[in-house]
């Protein structure tokens, strides 16, 4: 849905620190001015609105805008768009009557820090490799075959993750995947949950940070309701932590003290061992008993060069 013009903006003051607005220094009998008063233009966008695509490319000019301008062109006999727009530039009362005011700036980040662009305000900074300056971009996800044919395809902000993309990519695809591979950007639990649905089996390597844990690297074994700690004990599962998509698994204390690898086991301050288990652990263990396996290592190939080479493709 487009959205309306924002009056208040128009009549907003000229200049800080001043009560004086635009349509101060327009005389009150223009003939721009009588038109709007008379008519109401805001009833256009409405039908004009199928005209306009509201996912891809950059943002349009606005209906209501587009048509003042037109009007204009006509009533002053102007022949080219690029008279118009210098017109436009030039006259108060051209500006004033096409909402062309004030120049409104976005900002990326809440403390104003990374303004965006003023006519692509979809576009995001983020920084693509380590030296290498920001830029205003995009994010660009496609699923190719393995002949490199793009099969489906997404275009979403810089800023959001890679794994947002991915419910949109499956459901562009013409026939359910029998596998897929990616990165790490795709390696979150519930990603891997969704690449595997219905009867894909999806080929991702594990990130680093879900292998430093003592509970990933097999120190504690994970047996659902409770752990196993590497002296036998039990650490039985506690409370949900629903921010971290976690449960903590405590042990108790006397087991601990009376522990004799204590003093390298338990953090410093601490007088039992816990820890917070995500609760795609299951998801994490299959993974790494699949990534061992030839097919992975084959998968992984095909996905750096193949789909890769997609992406260089796309970016030249």
């Amino acid at each position: 849905m487009i959205e309306p013009l924002d009056r208040s903006r128009r009549d907003s003051n000229l200049f800080q620190f001043t009560t004086k607005q635009l349509r101060d220094f327009i005389d009150p009998n223009h003939l721009l001015i009588r038109i709007d008063e008379q008519l109401d233009f805001a009833k256009l966008v409405e039908p004009l609105e199928d005209c306009y695509c509201p996912d891809f490319g950059r943002p349009a000019i606005h209906p209501e805008v587009m048509v003042r301008a037109l009007l204009i062109c006509s009533l002053y006999n102007i022949a080219s768009f690029r008279r118009l727009c210098s017109a436009i530039s030039e006259n108060i009362a051209y500006r004033w009557f096409c909402f062309l005011t004030e120049e409104v700036r976005y900002f990326q980040s809440p403390e104003g820090r990374m303004p965006l662009n003023p006519v692509d305000t979809d576009a995001r900074w983020k920084t693509t490799r380590a030296g290498k300056a920001s830029g205003l971009q995009y994010q660009e996800d496609v699923i190719v075959d393995l002949g490199g044919f793009i099969l489906s395809r997404g275009v979403t902000h810089a800023s959001e993750r890679e794994s947002k993309a991915v419910a949109g990519l499956l459901e562009g695809l013409p026939l359910p995947p029998v596998s897929l591979a990616g990165d790490t950007g795709y390696s979150d639990g519930r990603q891997r949950h969704l690449l595997e649905e219905p009867d894909s089996t999806a080929y991702i390597p594990i990130h680093p940070r879900q292998e430093t844990s003592m509970v990933a690297n097999g120190d504690f074994t994970h047996h659902g309701d409770h752990l196993i700690c590497p002296q036998g004990k039990t650490l039985r599962r506690g409370a949900y932590q629903k921010r971290q998509r976690s449960y903590h698994y405590v042990a108790r204390q006397k087991d601990c003290q009376a522990c004799p690898i204590k003093d390298t086991c338990l953090p410093p301050g601490q007088k039992r061992r816990f820890f917070g288990v995500t609760i795609c652990h299951p998801e994490y263990s299959r993974a790494r008993e699949r990534n061992r396996t030839a097919a992975y290592r084959r998968e992984s190939v095909r996905r750096k060069t193949v789909v890769e080479g997609t992406f260089a493709s796309l970016d030249r």
